[in-house]
């Protein structure tokens, strides 16, 4: 299995993405990333990079761009989508999933169900008894949960809820690719300290780094760029 990072396209409209949230955590685990336009998602292919990540914010595509999407997944391209880019994936059926509008800002806790899970590698830790996953705490931007059949190969990785019902990460195979959604955001907010406030109206940052969730989008990039995940002494 190669070890060599992948190369990270980000799809970038500013007026829509949140992509400088997620530059810092790349940045930091050093993984070469580039920006795409709407342009260069229409025309996505493996020369371009090795995983096509879709950050938060509110868009979508047309028919040709969609198509082009699933064509890189399917022969080998890895996708990372978070909040909108999760719901992207929904709807170009990447990931087997129904949709909830369901919106809140702020921390949220999620049940890992999958412990185990690459995504989760260096961050899900067992419960005190030894037994089941402690929750983690990360930042939910209005995400919506993801309800998956009962049959389904999609995996879900961590809920929401403790009914295991709502889902928070999921993972799949698509063709030949594979597909990571979260509702909500690995990346935290360190480059919008402005957007939270407490109550005494100071701003506040969900570093990601501090929460321990950035390395979920470290390893997400692997897994689908089907990558040996480093250890976080490399």
């Amino acid at each position: 299995m190669a070890t060599e990072a992948p190369r990270v396209g980000i799809y970038n409209n500013p007026k829509h993405t949140m992509t400088k949230d997620v530059m810092p955590v790349l940045t930091h685990f050093r993984i070469p990333f580039r920006t795409l336009t709407k342009v260069d998602v229409a025309g996505i292919d493996r020369d371009v990079c090795d995983v096509i990540l879709l950050p938060g914010g509110w868009y979508f595509f047309d028919d040709e761009a969609n198509e082009r999407v699933r064509a890189f997944v399917k022969g080998g391209g890895g996708y990372v989508g978070i909040c909108c880019g999760q719901i992207n994936a929904c709807k170009l059926g990447l990931i087997d999933a129904k949709m909830y509008s369901m919106y809140g800002m702020g921390p949220c806790a999620i049940t890992p169900l999958v412990g185990r899970h690459p995504v989760l590698r260096g961050v899900a830790k067992r419960g005190k008894d030894g037994k089941g996953w402690q929750r983690i705490d990360m930042l939910r931007y209005n995400g919506w949960p993801m309800v998956l059949p009962e049959k389904s190969d999609t995996t879900m990785v961590a809920a929401y809820d403790r009914d295991n019902e709502l889902c928070a990460i999921a993972a799949a195979d698509y063709g030949k690719g594979r597909v990571v959604a979260f509702s909500p955001h690995p990346e935290g907010c360190i480059g919008r300290p402005g957007e939270f406030r407490d109550r005494d109206s100071l701003p506040i940052a969900y570093d990601p780094f501090e929460m321990n969730t950035a390395p979920m989008l470290r390893n997400a990039v692997y897994w689908t760029a089907h990558r040996r995940i480093p250890a976080d002494r490399e």
